[in-house]
């Protein structure tokens, strides 16, 4: 069923791992764009999609879920997650429509993608703390089609996923960006956003571009484990009422940064390990450069 409301969609579908934090917070106040509660809403994904039982998932009606759509142009939706599960495009087809959507991918170098969910995973408690990048390596090396965890080696290779929303939706409502032009140039790569949903760019003229869920290695996982665990029911508490959440949110933020700050350690990783997953990316690289033209993605400047 289409969307009925004045506002169309922007959907970012993904991938994890590659800055969509920071961009929900760069693009939430931005006055043409109306944004949810919180980033990820998950509302599309499936019951059995692994890991769907992530903090707040949105059950009501999904319109609800932006009270102001309609003094906005686009509602914002940031669910990276919806980009690996085959049922998500599919349930927002059917409520959405094909019209009134545009999706949004950025992407991050896979190997450096691959190393960061390593440490988020650990850092969430998917991962034993004993667990070495070796261990973590010859895991996903095993199986394609393992749980999601040890999974995302095979997840890293983007250009299946992407090509499921532009069979789906088409190559004009498909926007590919990488995490690095954001990093490297965060007021450019917002430009060329705006420029591509017709937005407003001048408001960022004087943006102050922040980095937002920097993923840390953690010295003290149970201590990490029991705030995880507090602030899933907290979140799981409040979602359904706007108000209270966001009067507990700047609360939430602080306790986070404050926790990482105290129980984070630096680590060194040889880099070598994970060098050796450049051939089993290249041709998907490949792929990906069949739409875009190229990557900032040093490594694979051969492909």
């Amino acid at each position: 069923m289409a969307n009925n409301s004045q506002s169309k969609f922007i959907i970012c579908v993904g991938t994890n791992k590659a800055g969509t934090s920071s961009l929900f917070e760069y693009l939430k106040d931005h006055p043409q764009i109306n944004a949810p509660v919180k980033k990820q809403l998950d509302y599309f994904l499936s019951d059995d999609y692994p890991l769907s039982d992530q903090i707040g998932k949105w059950t009501g009606k999904y319109t609800e879920a932006f009270p102001n759509s309609k003094q906005r142009n686009y509602c914002l939706d940031i669910s990276p997650d919806y980009m690996y599960d085959p049922k998500a495009l599919n349930r927002i087809f059917k409520e959405l429509g094909d019209e009134d959507c545009q999706f949004i991918f950025i992407l991050r170098d896979p190997i450096d993608r691959l190393r960061s969910w390593y440490n988020y995973a650990k850092q969430m408690g998917y991962l034993n703390e004993s667990v070495t990048p070796a261990d973590f390596l010859a895991k996903q090396l095993e199986n394609d089609h393992a749980d999601i965890i040890n999974n995302a080696k095979f997840t890293g290779k983007y250009y299946q996923y992407i090509n499921r929303y532009i069979q789906k939706f088409g190559l004009s409502k498909t926007y590919i960006s990488f995490t690095e032009d954001l990093k490297s140039n965060p007021l450019q790569f917002m430009n060329r956003l705006c420029d591509h949903l017709k937005i407003d760019k001048f408001y960022y003229s004087d943006f102050e571009f922040k980095q937002f869920n920097k993923t840390i290695t953690v010295k003290n996982q149970n201590l990490q484990s029991t705030y995880l665990k507090f602030h899933r029911w907290v979140v799981n508490q409040t979602i359904r009422f706007p108000f209270i959440f966001k009067l507990l949110k700047p609360i939430g933020q602080l306790l986070t940064r404050t926790l990482n700050s105290i129980n984070s350690k630096e680590t060194e990783e040889k880099e070598d390990i994970w060098a050796t997953l450049i051939p089993y990316y290249e041709e998907d690289v490949r792929k990906i450069k069949s739409i875009v033209s190229n990557t900032p993605w040093k490594r694979f400047d051969h492909v």
